[in-house]
C-alpha cells in the first residue's frame, strides 16, 4: 500500500490521532533509505506542527480542531502501548491498585510497563 512513498505522504495518508511508532515504521517502509535521514524528516515535519511528539521516539497525527490540535485519548495511547489484547504491557500503581479494590484513591495518570516500544 505505501510501496514508492515517501516518508511525508505515508504520514498525510494517514488518519488523524494515529500513533506512530518512528522505529517500527522506518523498519517496515524505509530501512532502504538512511537511519539519520529518516528521523531528521520525522524531526522537520515536528517543527512543522504536521506531526506531533508523545515520547521519545512515539508520534501523533494530530487532529485539526478549531482552536488548537487534540491529541489521542489516554484510553488510545494506553492502548497503543498495551498492544493488541493487552499482551505487552501492565498498568501499575494506583490504577492498578483501584481495580482490585486495594485503594480507594483514583489516579489521574495512568503508569504501565510496556515492551511495544523498540529505542532508537
Amino acid at each position: 500500500m505505501y510501496e514508492g512513498m515517501n516518508v511525508k505522504e505515508v504520514i498525510n495518508d494517514l488518519q488523524p490521532l494515529t500513533i506512530i511508532d518512528a522505529q517500527s515504521l522506518y523498519e517496515e517502509l524505509f530501512s532502504n533509505t538512511s537511519e539519520h535521514a529518516y528521523f531528521k524528516m520525522l524531526s522537520r515535519m515536528h517543527q512543522k506542527d504536521i506531526i506531533n511528539r508523545l515520547s521519545k521516539g512515539v508520534y501523533f497525527k494530530p487532529k485539526k480542531g478549531r482552536f488548537s490540535n487534540r491529541m489521542p485519548s489516554q484510553k488510545d495511547i494506553v492502548k497503543h502501548y498495551m498492544g493488541p489484547g493487552q499482551l505487552n504491557g501492565i498498568i501499575i500503581g494506583y490504577r492498578l491498585f483501584n481495580h482490585y479494590g486495594l485503594t480507594t484513591q483514583v489516579s489521574k495518570t495512568v503508569e504501565l510497563y510496556s515492551n511495544t516500544i523498540q529505542s532508537h
